[in-house]
């Protein structure tokens, strides 16, 4: 059974894509979002970042061709994302969960006003190149199968 066959897989991607269309959704009208949806998308994200990292985690201990693919992709969409060289996914990962908390916590207390700039930038970081590259992926595989 290859990497993306495991039904433990398959049901990690699917339930990425749930949270990555709820956190596109919500962050196209993040500025309309009261108090509690916007703690509501900040919990999604953490969520999807927590679940990208163990799917990350898994590919880079697999033996599996399809799944290496994987982890060469998402190293080279950090880079594509502006990290050095010498950034590591995990630290990547890190890094997106400390952020999400700090504006998390900053709602929580009503003082963060994110400026809609931020908030694509910050989307497109921490969801749109890693998912979406890891599901091209997936696609790909699944229909040369």
């Amino acid at each position: 059974m290859t990497f993306f066959q495991s039904d433990i897989i398959k049901g990690d991607i699917q339930e990425m894509l749930e949270l990555q269309q709820f956190c596109f959704r919500s962050a196209m009208n993040f500025v309309l979002l009261d108090k509690d949806r916007k703690l509501e998308y900040f919990e999604a994200l953490e969520k999807l970042i927590e679940k990208q990292k163990i799917f990350y985690a898994r590919a880079k201990l697999s033996d599996d061709p399809e799944a290496k693919s994987v982890v060469d992709t998402m190293k080279q969409g950090v880079i594509m994302l502006g990290a050095t060289p010498n950034t590591t996914i995990e630290e990547m990962f890190d890094e997106l969960v400390q952020k999400v908390a700090s504006m998390k916590k900053q709602t929580e207390a009503g003082g963060w006003r994110p400026s809609p700039c931020l908030l694509l930038c910050f989307r497109d970081r921490a969801i749109n190149q890693i998912q979406i590259n890891l599901i091209k992926s997936y696609v790909i595989r699944r229909s040369k199968a």
